[in-house]
């Protein structure tokens, strides 16, 4: 008995011992592991919810650090994706298409935005325009390869004039607004907020045409195909902290346009003019299939590729990311 008690005295001992080394330790957690990735966006609305995301830490929360690469527009910051200078980007859906046409491993992960009056055409009334019909024999700038290019066409298509009866003038985005408003031509065909600055340039001497009757024009996400294989979970982060970014725009709107106007080519007061053109909303929309084919249509027609049939826009939708953080928003036939 002597012996037993004796061996529970050694074995309380080292319990005791191992009790108080392990109190007398920090407490510490297992750092959080970063994944570094670089997003290219534009300098313009339509990408406020990635700079919102940057801005509140929510890419941080979520794990992601992440750089933002500007450029001009969602064209350049595809070309960036494609070029795999950028990991992710923002683009309208029309870029979108033309790389898929090209045979592009491009994926669109989610809608960051969408609109109805951000793509714009805006004549010079003292150039004798006061309809879209008036745009025949006139000069006209558009950045080739945008939505503005296809919302251009189908609104000179819808009043009767073909492609060939305007002068079609190739400008960069941060030229079209000096362009129009120095009279170099007569009209231009472009986005927000290029088009707001035109317009108060100009003052009583432009007229506009919205293309919100013709289709709504959407800002997405993009990753190569190879990038989304390698880091789904990085997807899926960078799409969570998004969600974050709009529940933050819908709950603080006036908040959310004080910090995109620090990060975009606009002030606050022309932001706040038009900021009720914008829905910020992260979806996946049927839509944007019907509308990715409609423009391939239109660019195959017109010698923009060389194909003959539609590609699977199906296939170019990553659908798993959505489906994981907010399957609500997916409405694609699959």
């Amino acid at each position: 008995m002597k012996k037993q008690a004796w061996w529970f005295a050694i074995v309380g001992v080292i319990i005791a011992g191992v009790l108080v080394l392990s109190l007398s330790r920090p407490t510490t957690t297992a750092p959080q592991i970063m994944h570094e990735i670089v997003i290219a966006l534009s300098t313009t609305p339509p990408s406020g919810l990635i700079y919102i995301a940057h801005e509140k830490g929510y890419f941080t929360d979520q794990g992601l650090d992440v750089t933002l690469q500007k450029v001009d527009s969602g064209k350049a910051a595809l070309a960036m994706v494609l070029e795999k200078r950028a990991d992710m980007g923002a683009t309208s859906e029309n870029p979108i298409m033309h790389a898929v046409l090209q045979d592009e491993p491009v994926r669109l992960l989610a809608t960051i935005l969408s609109t109805g009056r951000n793509y714009v055409v805006l004549g010079r009334k003292d150039r004798d325009i006061s309809s879209v019909s008036d745009l025949k024999g006139k000069k006209v700038g558009v950045t080739a390869g945008t939505n503005s290019e296809f919302l251009l066409e189908a609104m000179l298509t819808l009043n009767g004039v073909s492609g060939e009866e305007i002068e079609k003038v190739p400008i960069p985005p941060t030229q079209i607004t000096d362009a129009v408003v120095n009279g170099e031509v007569d009209a231009i065909s472009s986005w927000n907020p290029h088009i707001l600055k035109a317009q108060k340039k100009l003052r009583d001497n432009h007229i506009t045409f919205y293309g919100s009757e013709i289709y709504t024009a959407t800002f997405n996400l993009v990753a190569l195909a190879g990038y989304i294989k390698d880091n789904p979970l990085v997807i899926e982060k960078a799409l969570r902290a998004l969600m974050s970014a709009e529940n933050f725009v819908k709950k603080e709107p006036q908040q959310a346009r004080s910090m995109l106007a620090k990060h975009i080519r606009l002030n606050k007061p022309m932001l706040d003019e038009l900021w009720e053109i914008y829905n910020y909303e992260v979806t996946l929309d049927q839509t944007l299939i019907t509308t990715m084919e409609s423009q391939a249509k239109w660019a195959i027609r017109h010698g923009m590729s060389n194909r003959k049939t539609l590609p699977d826009f199906l296939g170019v939708i990553y659908l798993d990311g959505m489906n994981a953080v907010k399957p609500d928003a997916v409405t694609v036939i699959h």
